[in-house]
């Protein structure tokens, strides 16, 4: 007996193949904070003229990594909130003056 599977998807398969198709969608607009990037976003990072705290913040701009955010040694206060981030370690060994950091929201484990 030869069966022949019919060609149309299930519907749990259906379900996989778009959660799939959304999850490389998501991922194709994810972004890496290089430096040049980080130009741009020069109002991100600011002295706070009262404390004289650096303060860095980058949250809910869909980022995949620290990038080059190392470089900025001096950071006291870094919000990366709200992206998906998955590693810190170039962050933490770079920024010896970071007092705070938020990372929720994230994906560092």
């Amino acid at each position: 007996m030869n069966y022949q599977r019919d060609p149309t998807p299930t519907f749990a398969e259906s379900i996989v193949n778009s959660a799939r198709q959304s999850s490389k969608t998501t991922e194709q607009y994810l972004q890496e904070p290089t430096l040049a990037w980080l130009e741009t976003y020069q109002n991100h990072l600011r002295l706070s003229l009262s404390s004289g705290i650096f303060l860095l913040s980058l949250t809910k701009l869909k980022l995949n990594s620290i990038g080059d955010i190392y470089q900025f040694k001096h950071i006291q206060i870094c919000d990366l909130s709200c992206n998906f981030i998955e590693s810190i370690d170039s962050l933490i060994l770079n920024c010896r003056y970071l007092i705070k950091l938020d990372l929720h929201s994230n994906r560092v484990d």
